[in-house]
């Protein structure tokens, strides 16, 4: 006869186990990336205590994806400027859950279980594009922590987690999870998860899940996340598959065949995700739907190979080396900020790059340093009002506090509030801009465009761009505290 733990016999068993190491983890990476003072190296020394999560970032941080250029890298806080500080932590919590829930002999539900949580995670974040980098690794953690005790419960090797696992398949509802667990286990899924948690002190947007009735946009986007990766294993062609793309498409307000390139676009990036993070034996049960059915202009491909040309991978690395080797040793800001404009001119390939101070007496943001053909006379002309206004650009621009791409389909409400101040240095129609800060106070921006031509922009510039603006703020933290 099956026995049933219920509540309090289930988490004595959970946190008896490997999860308990796993709450430990996630509470320390919650209070590191929570906090605005805290440094890569803060981070890099909690990851070190952990053998196996320090292989695995080194790894990732390794990976054609963070590390393009030939020069390998071999300490933990540089993978982390690779990665970047903000996606650090969902990495380190995908690894260390897919590390915990498949130790020992997993089966083959556990295996499709995990895979599908990371491709919800993964969807959930690409529905909160327009949202502040912070937001979007939030509920990338809210989705996965959202699952986690199902997991842990289905790597038991208990005799009721064993009934628990015979009445699921891959469509099985959260409202028929409910019932079974409480039939099988004595609790349902729900309570456990939510009093796990608790014990475990994780807090954040994954304890809102479990408010009836409350009304998030995240929230929404977290439970059309896991209604795409469940309904993509039925198959593209399926009802429910096409139910959530149009269920995806009017939350992002695009078409419903944009809305499907995305969402493949997005299921071939969990699946590279997981070899990236040691489980290659996982690609597989990610449904690649609509990859082959995606239709990609072949001059399109040309534009876009030439537009790579233009960038120099080795220069970039390069550069982000000698500025995390200039923290290091305590570098003058300016002898900083000059190699930060030169990697971005010549590594990232941005034709105009300029570095502009917050003028305090003159409330204004002017040009410091420059760089680029077209940009001799912006150490005079180029100067930003910046008011505490909050329909002006820079007041929109410090609230958002994050790089920006001004023309980018992410931030056209930040778009549509540029003013005639840029029309000085013939700025280009769409351009790359971040704010600047060290401990509170406002330092300046980072400007950076094409020219007039403006197309030629594009994700992997941006990316580039983020790099460098990171290793900035990360300098103006460490500099200007000594």
């Amino acid at each position: 006869m099956t026995k049933l733990r219920g509540l309090h016999g289930w988490i004595r068993l959970l946190e008896g186990n490997q999860a308990a190491v796993l709450s430990s983890l996630l509470k320390e990476l919650d209070r590191i990336t929570a906090d605005d003072e805290s440094s890569a190296y803060q981070l890099a020394e909690t990851i070190l205590k952990d053998a196996r999560l320090t292989s695995h970032i080194i790894r990732i941080g390794n990976s054609i994806q963070f590390n393009p250029g030939t020069v390998p890298v071999t300490t933990v806080s540089r993978a982390i400027v690779n990665i970047g500080f903000k996606h650090i932590r969902s990495v380190c919590m995908s690894i260390k859950i897919l590390e915990t829930v498949l130790e020992g002999a997993p089966s083959k539900l556990l295996l499709q279980q995990i895979a599908t949580t990371l491709h919800a995670a993964f969807q959930t974040r690409n529905l909160c594009q327009h949202m502040k980098e912070n937001e979007q690794e939030e509920v990338f953690v809210a989705s996965l922590l959202s699952h986690l005790t199902e997991l842990l419960v289905l790597a038991s090797d208990k005799s009721d987690a064993k009934d628990y696992a015979k009445r699921l398949t891959f469509s099985t509802t959260f409202r028929e999870r409910i019932v079974a667990s409480e039939e099988t286990l004595g609790v349902s899924i729900k309570t456990l998860s939510k009093m796990l948690l608790k014990r475990w002190r994780i807090d954040g947007l994954v304890n809102l899940i479990y408010e009836p009735g409350r009304l998030d946009e995240r929230l929404d986007a977290i439970a059309l996340g896991d209604e795409i990766a469940l309904s993509a294993l039925e198959g593209s062609h399926h009802r429910a598959f096409k139910s959530s793309i149009t269920k995806a498409a009017k939350l992002k307000d695009q078409s419903v065949e944009t809305m499907e390139g995305e969402v493949a676009r997005c299921a071939q990036e969990t699946s590279e995700a997981l070899a990236q993070f040691g489980h290659s034996d996982l690609k597989n049960l990610i449904p690649l739907t609509g990859i082959d059915e995606l239709e990609i202009d072949a001059s399109q491909v040309a534009d876009e190979l030439n537009q790579v040309k233009l960038m120099n991978a080795d220069f970039q690395l390069e550069a982000l080396q000698a500025l995390t080797q200039q923290i290091i040793d305590g570098a003058q800001l300016g002898t900083f900020f000059k190699t930060m404009l030169s990697g971005l001119h010549e590594g990232v390939g941005l034709e105009r790059v300029a570095f502009l101070i917050n003028d305090r007496v003159n409330k204004q943001m002017r040009a410091k340093s420059v760089v680029g053909q077209g940009t001799e006379k912006w150490a005079e002309n180029f100067c930003l009002a910046f008011e505490n206004t909050p329909s002006t650009f820079l007041y929109q621009l410090f609230e958002f506090d994050e790089p920006c791409w001004v023309g980018g389909d992410n931030f056209k409400k930040l778009s549509a509030a540029v003013g005639d101040d840029f029309k000085v240095v013939n700025a280009a129609s769409t351009f790359f801009i971040a704010p600047l800060r060290a401990r509170g106070k406002v330092i300046g921006l980072m400007y950076a465009d094409m020219d007039q031509n403006s197309g030629a922009l594009d994700k992997d510039r941006f990316k580039g761009f983020k790099q460098f603006c990171l290793q900035g703020r990360l300098a103006l933290e460490v500099l200007t505290g000594k």
